[in-house]
């Protein structure tokens, strides 16, 4: 067996069996179909896309947040994508998967410097957004999830193929956020779109994908749905949506820096959110 395959055995991965399957089967929100949902998800070539962004002025705001908020900009976009979607389902937590195009090491004995390219893996996660909650409860509830994700959630994927595999997740939406470090150059081998290598026949594996990315300054994120489960105005209203709760996290990070710090920030301090917001609120 390869080595992958030797590590996804290891008691390393399987003890994150408890951690995945709680986080999958617990209750969360669904995106309502328009119709009657169909059974497949659509084809490559059926999809269409809806595109928002946000302006070079807006979005340096946005890239600076995490300096001024105490979190990461995937923070900063998953509370806002959590928030959107549960201001659609009525429920305040929802369900997603997350692709990370990061490069983790996984063995120590293996160099990535003598590799190219990032190493995509994707892995559920819990958005606890109440929208009609502030903003910074959101953005504190999505920072601790992501940091409790077992070694980057590479294991996710390593359990699902395993011979007893992990119940599947409960999401019709998968989140990608490139950032442009991570996009190809103009002059790379690479070229085209993600789906170019993909024959238009083929099923896609999201009804619904969102893809952020920061290019030339400018934040641009695509809604690629199937028209069969989603009307083009409802995929409007949604990204309208968390455009308006990106505005309102760059609101929160004028108006509250140190907004996002949660006690899992200061580890040694022994405190519990309401008497650290009284310690940062004397500074």
């Amino acid at each position: 067996p390869c080595r992958t395959s030797r590590h996804g055995r290891s008691d390393a991965v399987q003890s994150q069996r408890e951690y995945w399957t709680s986080l999958v089967t617990a209750p969360a929100g669904r995106l309502p179909a328009d119709g009657p949902a169909p059974d497949s998800t659509g084809t490559v070539a059926a999809a269409r896309a809806a595109t928002t962004t946000l302006g070079a002025g807006e979005t340096g705001e946005l890239l600076g947040l995490p300096d001024v908020l105490g979190c990461g900009l995937p923070d900063v976009l998953l509370a806002a994508l959590g928030r959107t979607l549960s201001s659609r389902t009525g429920t305040a937590r929802q369900v997603v998967e997350l692709v990370r195009s990061g490069r983790e090491q996984i063995f120590d004995e293996v160099d990535l410097t003598r590799t190219v390219g990032p190493f995509g893996h994707v892995h559920p996660v819990a958005l606890d957004c109440d929208p009609d909650g502030p903003p910074e409860a959101a953005l504190r509830a999505v920072k601790d999830h992501l940091r409790s994700v077992p070694a980057d959630g590479v294991g996710w994927q390593l359990l699902r193929q395993d011979t007893d595999p992990v119940p599947d997740a409960p999401a019709d939406l998968a989140f990608c956020y490139l950032d442009e470090a991570d996009r190809p150059e103009p002059s790379s081998a690479v070229t085209g779109g993600l789906d170019d290598d993909v024959s238009p026949r083929n099923l896609r594996q999201y009804p619904l994908m969102v893809s952020a990315s920061v290019t030339d300054g400018v934040l641009t994120v695509q809604w690629t749905y199937d028209p069969a489960r989603f009307r083009p105005e409802t995929i409007a209203q949604l990204a309208g949506r968390l455009a308006a709760e990106l505005r309102a996290m760059l609101a929160l990070g004028r108006e509250s820096a140190g907004a996002a710090h949660t006690p899992t920030d200061f580890p040694l301090a022994n405190v519990d959110q309401a008497q650290l917001d009284e310690l940062l609120s004397k500074f």
